[in-house]
């Protein structure tokens, strides 16, 4: 990360008009992001009930990690919207931690809880819009990076996630990372942000799937080597994955409040089976639709709004909504891209994000034919930055493309 901002320093020091353009365009979509979502956070610290949405099971958790089972002394808010036995193991723990480490820095408020996913959202834009100033040169870079950052701020339901404290935005910052990583060629990095996506939410799978195949393809050499590769980036994903469930059942084994008894070794072993028993049941889960209740869409309906999720109606409503004119065609470009790219076997598409965008749909709907038929559409947030990826490739897939006929 610092070897990307030493180069984003030194291109911009060549005091280029057009680079120095880019970067104000994409400050000001950050801006933009972070303080629509801080207007959002900040309304609904003072309405009862303080919870949005789901954030009950996320901030519920963390609290319990903290009070329960570590026993920090501080002033925690006495609200509770689960059962005081619930901790969330149907969902990966890198988001409750957090939140819980949110919580001890800020205090248990309503804001606080929110903060980091304020400052993720904010983040993307700049993430995005620097991998793709440094992978194209001169203006090209600059507008790419721009175009990047100006999707991400213009699509409601990054905004919206932005504002919560749940888990979908900590999977969509991963994401973005895990493509400007990818973006840049650097793929073991990549493959550390597909983990912390999938350490984050059980669909940040897509992700890890997109780089093991972006990095087995980018190899040079033969199969065996692109095999290496990506074998490489699976395990580099799937290790970090491991750190925070290894982190998360030597929480239910070791800490002062752990439920376990015996010795260290028994605590150890009732722990993890615990945890793979409580994992194993919400990959079930996740595989099962949802009682009756709150709007549901599939992965398509959610590019055209079809019956939006609503995080809250009252007293301000906040919809789960995408900006179409930037997921339909994104859509239609990344799945042609990739399809080409498959018959071809060669390269087709100067970017890695139709690869991103194309492996989380093809994982949604894996779901669905699990048999999921509930999903929801503020899940659309984790293909926010796989759509600003997929729209700023496309002016150097243009470009490419006059230079080929010009030749």
């Amino acid at each position: 990360m610092r070897s990307i901002l030493s180069r984003v320093v030194k291109r911009l020091s060549y005091a280029d008009p057009l680079a120095l353009a880019s970067l104000l365009i994409a400050i000001a979509a950050a801006v933009y992001v972070g303080y629509s979502a801080y207007q959002v956070a900040s309304f609904y610290s003072d309405v009862e009930p303080r919870y949005v949405s789901d954030e009950k099971y996320y901030v519920d958790v963390a609290r319990r990690f903290l009070d329960k089972l570590l026993g920090v002394e501080m002033e925690y808010w006495d609200y509770a919207g689960t059962d005081e036995d619930y901790f969330n193991l149907e969902h990966p723990p890198l988001g409750k931690f957090v939140i819980a480490f949110s919580i001890v820095a800020c205090g248990d408020e309503p804001l606080c809880w929110r903060i980091p996913s304020i400052a993720m959202g904010a983040l993307t834009p700049l993430v995005l819009w620097a991998a793709y100033y440094l992978a194209f040169r001169g203006r090209l870079g600059a507008a790419a990076g721009a175009l990047a950052a100006v999707t991400v701020a213009s699509d409601p339901v990054f905004r919206v996630m932005s504002s919560v404290a749940m888990l979908d935005i900590y999977q969509a910052f991963f994401t973005a990372l895990a493509i400007a990583f990818s973006a840049l060629g650097r793929f073991r990095a990549s493959a550390v942000a597909a983990g912390l996506a999938a350490a984050s939410k059980p669909s940040g799978l897509g992700v890890i799937l997109a780089v093991v195949s972006l990095a087995g393809a980018s190899a040079k050499g033969g199969f065996a080597e692109k095999l290496l590769r990506a074998l490489e980036a699976l395990l580099i994903s799937l290790a970090v994955v491991a750190v925070f469930y290894a982190a998360l059942i030597a929480l239910f084994a070791f800490s002062p409040g752990s439920p376990f008894t015996g010795g260290a070794l028994e605590r150890l072993w009732h722990a993890t089976l615990y945890v793979a028993e409580e994992t194993y049941n919400g990959v079930r889960w996740h595989a099962t639709s949802r009682p009756e209740g709150p709007p549901s869409s599939d992965p398509i309906g959610w590019i055209f709004n079809e019956n939006p999720f609503y995080l809250s109606y009252n007293p301000l409503p906040l919809p789960a909504v995408t900006n179409t004119l930037i997921h339909a065609p994104a859509f239609v470009i990344a799945l042609t891209a990739f399809a080409s790219e498959l018959v071809s076997r060669s390269k087709v598409w100067p970017g890695p994000g139709h690869v991103f965008l194309s492996f989380i749909y093809l994982l949604y709907l894996a779901v669905m034919a699990a048999g999921n038929r509930t999903l929801y559409s503020f899940y659309a947030a984790q293909l926010t930055p796989a759509v600003a990826a997929v729209m700023a490739e496309v002016l150097p897939a243009v470009y490419m493309s006059w230079r080929g006929e010009r030749k």
